[in-house]
């Protein structure tokens, strides 16, 4: 899924006030405040330091299951985060 412009809602002064996102584009937004405020959470509990490395694999590892969960409703190809990372890093 490809991130989408906004497109904003304005006054009568031209100032910005609202912002119009795509459903699709709203829900990753929302999945990524989810895991912000989960690695808050976490943070404030303290617990055991883990490596970066394991802990992104894990968040990659759960997003794809919910991206190949809504890619499925939806009827969409799915491709798994390491492999459009592989594929981004290859063409750069």
């Amino acid at each position: 899924m490809q991130a989408t412009r906004p497109r904003y809602i304005v006054d009568e002064k031209g100032k910005k006030v609202a912002v119009v996102l795509e459903i699709a584009e709203y829900e990753r937004l929302m999945e990524e405040l989810a895991d912000l405020r989960a690695y808050d959470e976490a943070m404030a509990e303290g617990g055991e330091p883990r490596p970066f490395d394991e802990v992104v694999a894990e968040i990659e590892r759960e997003r794809d299951v919910r991206a190949y969960d809504q890619a499925i409703k939806e009827g969409d190809e799915f491709v798994p985060a390491a492999q459009a990372w592989a594929e981004l890093d290859r063409k750069n």
